[in-house]
């Protein structure tokens, strides 16, 4: 019983300590790759959104950067690589999540 509560006090711990603060960090990964998306700098962008995608896939930010890394490729005529990133992308958000069936 003893072994449990340690057990489930530690996950607490690390969930509070170390996954909620780098959700949070995450959530600001994409805005550098959005402005250059936004300067019509799509090669930079890709970059951009491909390093946060690596830094932080799995987290709120990073599968949002999976998406516009998306969308990026697809305007790039990408049509498959942007199609094996959207397949990826998981989100709570059922804004994103259809929009990533309607692309």
């Amino acid at each position: 019983v003893g072994g449990v509560l340690l057990l489930v006090l530690g996950y607490f711990i690390w969930y509070q300590m170390f996954f909620l603060p780098a959700n949070e960090k995450s959530k600001d990964s994409y805005w550098e790759g959005l402005n250059y998306a936004k300067k019509d700098s799509t090669e930079v962008a890709v970059e951009e959104f491909r390093a946060a995608v690596r830094k932080y896939d799995g987290k709120v930010g990073g599968e949002v950067a999976q998406f516009l890394y998306a969308r990026q490729l697809m305007s790039q005529g990408e049509f498959k690589k942007a199609f094996n990133e959207l397949e990826e992308v998981d989100l709570e958000d059922s804004y994103v999540s259809v929009l990533c069936v309607g692309l």
